[in-house]
Parts: C-alpha cells; sequence; structure tokens
C-alpha cells in the first residue's frame, strides 16, 4: 500500500516538474513581452500620445510578470526537492547548489518612469 502512494506521488511531481519547466519558460516569455510593451508606452509618454497611467499600468504589467516568474521557479525548486526526497535521492549537495545558484541569480531591477 505505502509503495503504491510512493510510486503515485513521485508520478505527480514527475509530471508536476515538467509543468513547472513550461510554466517558467512561459513566464520569461511574458516578461519579455512586458518589457517591451513598457518601453513602447514610455516612448509613447515621450512623444505625448501616451499618458503617465499608461507607463503606471505597463510598469505594473511588467512586475506582476516578473513576479509570476519568480513564483514558478520557486514552485520548480521544490517540487524537483520534493522529487528527490521521494525517491531517496535528495542529499545535502542539492541544497548547496541550490544555495549557489540562489546567490548568483540576477535581482529585479526597477523602472523608473521618464518625467517631462
Amino acid at each position: 500500500m505505502v509503495e503504491k502512494q510512493v510510486a503515485e506521488a513521485t508520478r505527480i511531481l514527475y509530471t508536476a516538474i515538467n509543468t513547472d519547466v513550461a510554466r517558467v519558460r512561459a513566464r520569461l516569455r511574458g516578461i519579455e513581452s512586458s518589457q517591451s510593451a513598457l518601453d513602447a508606452t514610455q516612448t509613447g509618454y515621450e512623444v505625448g500620445t501616451r499618458n503617465i497611467v499608461d507607463v503606471l499600468n505597463a510598469q505594473q504589467s511588467l512586475y506582476l510578470s516578473q513576479f509570476q516568474y519568480a513564483k514558478s521557479r520557486y514552485t520548480y525548486v521544490i517540487d524537483t526537492l520534493l522529487l528527490k526526497q521521494s525517491v531517496g535521492t535528495l542529499n545535502p549537495e542539492d541544497i548547496y547548489s541550490l544555495s549557489r545558484f540562489l546567490d548568483n541569480e540576477e535581482k529585479i531591477s526597477r523602472n523608473t518612469p521618464t518625467t517631462r
């Protein structure tokens, strides 16, 4: 009975990780799209075809995209660790690798709107 539960949990986590990978890629493309939209909106603001509310909305969209990307990466990391734990291969080096990965990660920077 326990063996079946472990096997099922492992299958579920494996499927979740594959979904997580696709979600991370999609969220990264979302950031790129939101950044392009913000750049275009800021340019429109500079030439007078957009207002500051449009710029703020575009920034909000970018920040939401960045948050969703970070959240999807977090979910991927947790699911990966849970899968390794489930199959019995989780070891201290996994945690050290994760720590090194997080230390080298780019920090999200804040864009400032241009003023007229």
